[in-house]
């Protein structure tokens, strides 16, 4: 799986052009995602940050967020991508239908979600700012949706389509001033935020990191069966 080495400079100072990390993505013949992240490179002002395809593994597996916007002043938002034909079919499940006519079930909303809350789980262990605030959105930028078109975990106004990509920013605006996160989107909060990904980067570190701590969980259940099986041949 693909893992970006690209290093962050974080200085406090803004730059005369938008962030972009990595300065060249690869999106591995993803055309919606491509499409998603131009969209945001175009119309996001310079003092964001726009990010791609970053990876990040917990107990619950692989995440990679597609795309992430850190904005100072409004919010960090997480977007999750979904090409092909996007319909909602009589079960009530999101389906996406690629060139071949090959339909297969997709979850976006979980998928964004637990990407999310990956990223802040981990984010929170490495700065001092307390809990990180964050949101997610769904795009599918190949579909046309209706206002009709939603699901109890997936509500439009989660959605970015294909003709609303060209408001993509306004729309990330919307919905982060919605859930109040410009509180915490201080251009303090977002460099800390980036620099803990830069940690996250080195690939060495990281399995070092998750080795300890599955090592240490390991122990302490370990230590808890001991502790019962003392207590069973005392009684």
């Amino acid at each position: 799986r693909r893992r970006h080495t690209r290093s962050f400079h974080v200085t406090g100072v803004q730059t005369c052009a938008l962030p972009i990390y990595p300065e060249h993505p690869h999106f591995h013949n993803s055309e919606g995602e491509k499409k998603v992240w131009q969209a945001l490179k175009d119309q996001l002002p310079d003092n964001a940050y726009l990010l791609h395809g970053y990876e990040i593994t917990d107990d619950n597996g692989d995440h990679e967020a597609d795309s992430i916007v850190v904005w100072p002043g409004v919010g960090i938002v997480f977007i999750e991508t979904k090409g092909g034909r996007i319909a909602i079919n009589s079960n009530g499940e999101w389906t996406t239908t690629n060139s071949k006519s090959v339909t297969r079930p997709i979850d976006p909303a979980k998928q964004a979600r637990s990407t999310m809350y990956a990223f802040e789980q981990y984010v929170e262990k490495h700065w001092s700012q307390g809990k990180l605030h964050s949101i997610w959105l769904v795009a599918f930028p190949d579909s046309e949706l209706v206002a009709e078109d939603h699901t109890r975990n997936l509500p439009r106004n989660r959605i970015i389509d294909k003709l609303e990509l060209e408001d993509i920013v306004d729309i990330i605006k919307r919905e982060a001033r919605n859930q109040s996160l410009q509180a915490h989107a201080s251009r303090q909060d977002c460099e800390a935020f980036i620099a803990a990904i830069e940690d996250r980067r080195d690939p060495s570190a990281m399995m070092i990191e998750d080795s300890l701590e599955r090592q240490l969980r390991i122990l302490f259940q370990f230590q808890r069966v001991l502790e019962g099986i003392c207590l069973l041949l005392f009684l």
